[in-house]
């Protein structure tokens, strides 16, 4: 791994009014953390949408939450964000060496060889605000270049008012390199390891040039954000029984998914919790024994299977899915990068 040298320090500034709004201009998808598929706290690496916390070492209390905005208190006027990502240990945990929250935008031609600004709101929640530091990492994916990562030599200063910081990066030319498979550019924020330090962050945005403008979202829309994340991962709730799959067996059945959008790549994660079925003669099949297994994609259409403990399909009959049977069930499809 090689570092580049940042271009200029981190600065602090007011952020100004959100207008005029350009759609694209951010190539930071869910910055205003707005879409929390998967729940709105936890200690996994995926919590927040688009977001991946990322950290070794033992002990200690890791928080990963949404938390709300009280109206009319957003940091920014003219922008009124609904939550934030609190994030960080909360008790310092031992032999660490990486303690990291980093979005990951696909294709490591992205910005290659451009002068970018990464702005964002922050304030401290727990501990010191001292030295928050970014970087962004060029990863030329599987079977291609060693990453190339540009850094600051000091982070930002945090304190426990919102404020919003910048930094402005050149991103290295990509001339000479081999481009592998899922390459991306990753964006990261870096606390200290071995520390009780929680953050608060919002309005996180990466954009061409050397001037920080007003944050945007990176789609038109809400709705289209929600389904920018769709692409990467993508959720199924309870609530009523979902499309007919057909029984090859007593106890597993096939069943037909659309998606809402196109997702990035067939799943390489399965999640789920409480998945059910329902025989021919309506009675409930299940739970799942285990994650349910894909057997066909095709951009907006997933086909797959899954196998149930207890009760007996007839073979060749169809069969419902069912999430709610014991609350909190869900199906969920990931191709992050």
């Amino acid at each position: 791994m090689t570092r580049s040298q940042l271009t200029s320090t981190v600065e602090q500034n007011s952020g100004g009014a959100v207008t005029p709004f350009t759609a694209g201009k951010n190539a930071i998808i869910n910055g205003d953390f707005k879409v929390w598929q998967r729940g709105t706290s936890g200690t996994s690496s995926y919590v927040v949408d688009r977001w991946r916390y990322d950290l070794d070492g033992t002990g200690g209390t890791v928080t990963q939450s949404q938390q709300t905005f009280t109206a009319g208190s957003a940091p920014v006027s003219g922008y009124e964000g609904t939550y934030y990502l609190r994030f960080g240990c909360s008790s310092a945990r031992s032999g660490q060496t990486y303690n990291v929250l980093n979005t990951r935008l696909e294709d490591v031609r992205l910005f290659a060889g451009q002068t970018v600004t990464l702005s964002y709101w922050a304030r401290v929640n727990t501990g010191s605000g001292s030295n928050f530091s970014t970087d962004i990492v060029q990863n030329f994916g599987s079977g291609g270049s060693a990453s190339v990562t540009t850094s600051p030599g000091a982070g930002a200063t945090l304190t426990s008012s919102w404020a919003r910081y910048s930094q402005t990066f050149t991103i290295p030319s990509i001339s000479g390199k081999t481009i592998g498979t899922n390459s991306f550019l990753e964006v990261d924020f870096n606390l200290t390891a071995n520390t009780a330090t929680v953050i608060d962050l919002w309005g996180v945005q990466l954009e061409p040039g050397a001037v920080a403008t007003p944050f945007s979202l990176s789609t038109s829309s809400p709705a289209n954000e929600l389904l920018a994340c769709q692409r990467y991962y993508v959720r199924y709730t309870g609530g009523f029984d979902y499309p007919v799959g057909v029984c090859f067996s007593t106890t597993t059945a096939r069943f037909p998914m659309p998606l809402p959008t196109n997702l990035r790549s067939s799943p390489t994660v399965v999640d789920y919790s409480n998945v059910y079925g329902r025989n021919n003669a309506f009675s409930v099949i299940g739970p799942s024994s285990s994650a349910p297994t894909v057997q066909s994609f095709s951009g907006n259409f997933v086909i797959f299977d899954v196998a149930f403990t207890t009760g007996s399909f007839t073979i060749g009959y169809s069969t419902y899915l069912i999430f709610s049977q014991s609350g909190g069930g869900y199906i969920g499809f990931g191709a992050e990068l």
